[in-house]
């Protein structure tokens, strides 16, 4: 097993606001993975429903916990997991959402092959509550990019993999203010 819990090559955020019935699928998904030298953690911003006894539960030495101790929201939940993380590269999660089994083996390896590159996003899958499939492929073409940028967000959060010295370096974070859109913004 490549696993190192106290030197992660991914630490892998996921922050949560009360749905623990859900966080659970999640944290499974990345537990599940190929690639094993991960840290997971989870922000639980929720005050409703709290996630302690999913975390109980799995009870994995990789998985850091944090409890917001009031609702801060989205944005604020991911600062608070970044600031937090070790991994070489971050990997954003949402606590609705899953991860394919070779999902960081396939971005860990694309990375470290790929020096210059920052941030990487991956095509989706979007399943419907009637169990139907949707594929969204997003732009790959460096220019389109940048010109998408203008009318939206061409990366799919969910699928991102980045440097977690870019962040450092030029002080990057969630704008806490956001609502919504954090990630495009």
């Amino acid at each position: 097993m490549d696993t190192n819990i106290n030197n992660p090559k991914i630490s892998v955020i996921i922050p949560t606001c009360n749905r623990p019935e859900l966080l659970y699928q999640a944290v499974q998904s990345i537990l599940n993975q190929s690639f094993q030298n991960f840290e997971i953690i989870v922000v639980d911003d929720g005050l409703e429903k709290r996630a302690d006894k999913i975390i109980e539960k799995i009870n994995d030495d990789r998985i850091v916990y944090i409890k917001h101790e009031k609702n801060k929201g989205a944005s604020a939940a991911r600062n608070t997991g970044i600031k937090k993380a070790r991994g070489e590269y971050l990997i954003l999660l949402d606590d609705d959402d899953t991860s394919f089994q070779k999902r960081l083996k396939i971005q860990n390896k694309f990375m470290d092959k790929n020096s210059k590159i920052g941030v990487a996003g991956s095509w989706a899958q979007i399943i419907e509550k009637t169990r139907s499939k949707k594929y969204i492929k997003p732009i790959s073409n460096p220019k389109k990019i940048k010109t998408m940028l203008l009318f939206g967000c061409p990366i799919i959060n969910p699928s991102v993999i980045f440097r977690r010295k870019l962040l450092n370096k030029y002080n990057l974070e969630y704008i806490t203010k956001l609502k919504l859109s954090e990630d495009y913004a």
